[in-house]
């Protein structure tokens, strides 16, 4: 599942994005109320950022397949 924590100015509907996975944070659970739910989605972006903050997935912001794409 895939979580998009950028703000962007325009939203993207229609238009093709990508995503690398870089790590597994945790697994899915079933949750008893959302208060839990929102909670540890909360933690699963702390975490996540915390990790891209990371020398060695640094270079992953530069990466080509994740720039723009020339139009066809």
């Amino acid at each position: 599942e895939v979580h998009i924590m950028h703000e962007f100015a325009n939203d993207f509907y229609g238009l093709e994005i990508r995503v690398v996975v870089l790590g597994y944070i945790r697994p899915e659970y079933n949750y008893e109320t959302m208060d839990a739910l929102i909670e540890d989605i909360e933690m699963d972006k702390r975490v996540a950022l915390n990790s891209l903050a990371r020398p060695l997935y640094q270079d992953y912001s530069q990466d080509p397949f994740l720039g723009k794409q020339e139009s066809e």
